[in-house]
């Protein structure tokens, strides 16, 4: 859901898109943070840049960006209820994947050549490995419950995902795509050291995305990336390889309840924003409606969990076809219209994420 929007800045509510078609809310307090991370040990405010003067570095745009955000929202900043989420029975998928590639490599049914779509209906039930490596849809437009195992996932509508690792994607059942986002698990020794997050181990792997085979002409590529110039100069790599033109870079800006960063701009230590990095795929068609080259400025309040971006479907939208197939690769959560890809894409659909507003109604009246 976007707040507000101006030339070079949207302002995402995460919160209110995270949610589920109105009734499956998101409960309160993923996105509450009210304080920064750390504030400048002296404390001196950086003068407002000139406009006129303003360079493309995106501490420059980012300093301008933070100086308009009273403005553009001044009912939005203020202090949000938090409210911890204590998750009963859930699925470790990731620990999963080497035992269902076992499985998949021994099963006599398995034919690699075979549509292995599969709908999903209202309280169905699977077993955790028969989750793995099947194309699940539900073209409906309501969301459903589903158990897997013992736990309980939120389904939202007009959704599909394959949960899996990328060397046994169904390329044939997935098909064609006009938008294709990644969030590659990119090596971070603090968030190694947690335990709370796959990363990727060897980046190089990447190189095996077969994005070719999955974009459309003129496919309309995003891929997050951290600030570490390495990174950067790999994805640029990567584009290359996959034959995909740059088109801009975007930055994600995190703040506070508040509108504060949650570090300073300028410290050397750590920076409160990261870059989505932005192309097409070759061959591109002349008078394309693409991305600005200006940088682009999205701001939100992160996530207490580590990893989590801001949805970008109504930013993205504006440069694709109305009936465009989406797809996000690396996915954590399902999106309304999207195919979701990854280890871990129903990570984030567990049921104690969430409460039913109905069923909060109903209960209202009992009493």
């Amino acid at each position: 859901m976007i707040v507000a929007s101006s030339d070079t800045c949207d302002i995402v509510d995460c919160e209110a898109a995270f949610g589920i078609d109105g009734t499956v809310r998101l409960r309160p307090g993923d996105f509450s943070l009210g304080t920064p991370y750390f504030t400048s040990r002296l404390g001196q405010k950086r003068p407002r840049p000139d406009d006129d003067t303003l360079d493309n570095t995106p501490s420059d745009t980012i300093h301008a960006i933070v100086q308009q955000l009273p403005v553009m929202a001044p009912d939005y900043w203020h202090d949000r209820p938090m409210e911890a989420v204590v998750m009963n029975a859930h699925v470790h998928f990731p620990s999963l994947v080497s035992l269902a590639e076992a499985s998949l490599r021994f099963d006599p049914d398995n034919d690699e050549d075979e549509d292995n779509r599969q709908i999903l209906r209202p309280d169905m039930a699977l077993e955790s490995l028969q989750v793995f490596y099947r194309h699940f849809e539900h073209p409906k437009d309501s969301p459903i419950l589903i158990r897997v195992q013992d736990a309980y996932y939120w389904i939202p509508p007009r959704t599909a995902f394959m949960m899996g690792s990328l060397e046994n994607i169904h390329l044939p059942t997935l098909g064609k795509f006009d938008c294709i986002v990644m969030d590659p698990p990119w090596p971070n020794k603090s968030v190694r050291r947690s335990a709370h997050y796959e990363t990727q181990e060897d980046i190089y792997d990447l190189f095996a995305i077969p994005l070719p085979q999955l974009a459309q002409p003129n496919c309309l590529v995003a891929v997050w990336v951290t600030n570490k110039p390495k990174f950067i100069r790999f994805v640029q790599k990567l584009f290359a390889a996959w034959d995909v033109e740059p088109l801009t870079t975007w930055y994600w800006l995190k703040v506070t309840t508040h509108g504060e960063p949650v570090c300073p701009i300028d410290s050397p230590h750590r920076k409160p924003y990261e870059h989505l990095i932005l192309g097409r795929k070759r061959p591109v068609k002349i008078n394309i409606n693409d991305p600005p080259a200006l940088p682009r400025v999205l701001v939100s309040v992160p996530s207490k969990h580590h990893s989590r971006k801001p949805p970008l479907n109504d930013i993205l939208m504006r440069y694709l076809p109305s009936d465009a197939r989406r797809l996000e690769l690396f996915a954590r959560c399902l999106t309304p219209g999207w195919t979701s890809w990854g280890n871990e894409c129903l990570k984030f659909q567990h049921v104690d994420y969430f409460y039913d507003t109905n069923e909060a109604m109903e209960e209202g009246k009992q009493k």
